[in-house]
């Protein structure tokens, strides 16, 4: 039976389950050029036309610590902000475009890139590529999709390790993992984090516990849900600083 052609050939080549490899592109006339696989697109226009960043000052802080990654697109705007960056982003493909556009951006020396996931524990982690997209690729149990190992780490090892004088921000978007992260990391875990920036799924936990705890550590908070509904009418970001 024939498949019907519903547009260009790289629509039909995701429609139809087969892997299209890693390719230099760009939303047209509204987005710089970025290494990605086809379904990367879905970030690109969340960054660069819906903009889902705007509430950030980049420019203010000397360090940022970015929990999922991805393809580097907020990495790569805080490194030409003049920030040092601590990209974290535990799927392969994901990190090995990550690195390629740090190296296309010309950020790479403002960059350390971990190919780990950020969680409650050292050592492995169960990682789920989503069949939707790696927009949706989680360490969350609650994720469908393909399971594989990844090595891992917990926030406070993490930040210990890492030279945070001056201001520091942690951007969270690990589509559900962010309230494993919150709640089960310690108090001293945030002391050099001075501002937070977190993208939460409310299916995946309590919005309003979140806010508490963040609150609990000091942070004054404001929330607001995703204008998007179309992305997904579960989405918010909380917005918190010291």
């Amino acid at each position: 039976m024939a498949s019907k052609w519903k547009g260009g050939w790289k629509h039909y080549l995701a429609e139809h389950g087969l892997v299209l490899p890693s390719h230099k592109t760009a939303l047209r006339g509204r987005s710089p050029t970025y290494f990605m696989r086809w379904k990367d697109r879905d970030i690109v226009e969340e960054f660069y036309i819906e903009d889902g960043y705007d509430d950030l000052s980049f420019s203010k802080y000397s360090t940022v610590i970015d929990v999922g990654a991805h393809i580097g697109l907020f990495t790569v705007r805080a490194a030409k902000c003049g920030a040092t960056v601590h990209a974290f982003e535990p799927s392969p493909q994901s990190y090995q475009n990550l690195l390629r556009n740090l190296e296309l951006h010309g950020v790479a020396d403002r960059v350390i890139p971990h190919n780990t996931a950020i969680t409650a524990a050292t050592g492995q982690t169960e990682f789920f590529s989503s069949e939707k997209g790696s927009l949706y690729d989680s360490t969350s149990k609650s994720t469908d999709g393909t399971r594989r190992i990844v090595a891992s780490t917990n926030l406070l090892s993490a930040t210990e390790t890492m030279d945070l004088d001056g201001k520091c921000l942690l951007k969270l978007d690990c589509e559900g993992s962010e309230f494993e992260i919150v709640k089960e990391s310690p108090e001293r875990a945030f002391h050099g984090i001075d501002s937070v920036f977190i993208e939460y799924h409310s299916s995946h936990g309590d919005a309003d516990v979140l806010v508490g705890e963040l609150e609990d550590l000091g942070y004054s908070v404001s929330r607001r849900s995703d204008p998007r509904q179309h992305v997904s009418s579960d989405l918010g970001f909380i917005v918190g600083g010291k």
